[in-house]
C-alpha cells in the first residue's frame, strides 16, 4: 500500500492506533480524519507531505509522531484534534504554517528544530516551543 484516499480511514470509531508503514508514500486531503478513539499516531518519513484536514477532528489524539523525512505540515493538518499533549516533529519539517494546529488546546509544549520555520498562529497562545538542533562551535 503507498496511498491512503480520501476518507480511506476516517470516522473509524474503534481506531485506537495507527502506526502507518514506510510503505506509505501519500495520504490524500481528509484521509484519516475524525476518528474519535485514535490517540496515538506515527506518520513515517516516506509520507513527505501531510494535506489540509489529513488528521482534523481526532478528538481523542494525544500522541503524534512525525518522522525525519516529512517536509510539509498543510495549514488545517491537524485542527480541531483538541487533546494532543505530545507532539514530536522531525528536523526536516521546515514550516509550520497558521492554523496547522489550531484549536489544539491541550497542546502546552512541541520540540522543533532551530530551522524549522513556525508562522504566527500555527500553535495555541498556551504552547511552549523549544528549538533544538543548533550547535555553534
Amino acid at each position: 500500500m503507498t496511498d491512503i484516499g480520501e476518507a480511506a480511514i476516517s470516522h473509524c470509531d474503534y481506531l485506537r492506533y495507527l502506526i502507518l508503514p514506510n510503505s506509505v508514500t501519500h495520504l490524500a486531503v481528509d484521509a484519516c480524519s475524525s476518528n474519535h478513539s485514535l490517540g496515538t499516531l506515527k506518520v513515517p518519513g516516506s509520507v513527505m507531505s501531510l494535506p489540509d484536514y489529513v488528521f482534523a477532528d481526532c478528538s481523542f489524539l494525544t500522541k503524534v509522531t512525525i518522522a525525519s523525512g516529512v517536509t510539509n505540515i498543510s495549514p488545517l493538518a491537524f485542527v480541531s484534534s483538541a487533546k494532543i499533549q505530545e507532539l514530536s516533529i522531525s528536523k526536516t519539517v521546515d514550516k509550520i504554517t497558521a492554523g496547522t494546529f489550531r484549536h489544539c488546546f491541550n497542546l502546552r509544549s512541541v520540540e522543533l528544530s532551530y530551522f524549522t520555520d513556525v508562522e504566527d498562529g500555527a500553535f495555541p497562545d498556551s504552547c511552549t516551543i523549544t528549538r533544538t538542533g543548533l550547535t555553534i562551535r
